[in-house]
């Protein structure tokens, strides 16, 4: 008989994927902050609506999505939390 995890462990393994994803966003923008004092990034990379869009969604859309594609298709479950770490299943 299998014994899943509660509410409570659910809800520490969703904040978890979610300090994960802060801490990405949280480098991101110290990052573009960086390149931006350095190297006028906002000139060449927000000129337009399209590449504004593009660069958004190349920057944060795209990799947030992979990591629940990937944490949810792992074989050795979660990538870094969830089922591995806080033992879920």
């Amino acid at each position: 008989m299998k014994t899943y995890a509660g509410f409570w462990k659910r809800a520490g393994a969703f904040a978890l994927d979610y300090i994960i994803i802060l801490g990405y966003l949280l480098g991101l923008t110290l990052l573009s902050l960086l390149a931006n004092t350095l190297f006028g990034a906002n000139q060449w990379l927000f000129t337009d609506r399209i590449r504004a869009q593009s660069v958004a969604f190349l920057l944060v859309t795209l990799p947030i999505a992979l990591y629940f594609a990937g944490s949810e298709s792992s074989v050795r479950y979660d990538l870094f939390t969830n089922t591995y770490v806080i033992k879920l299943r």
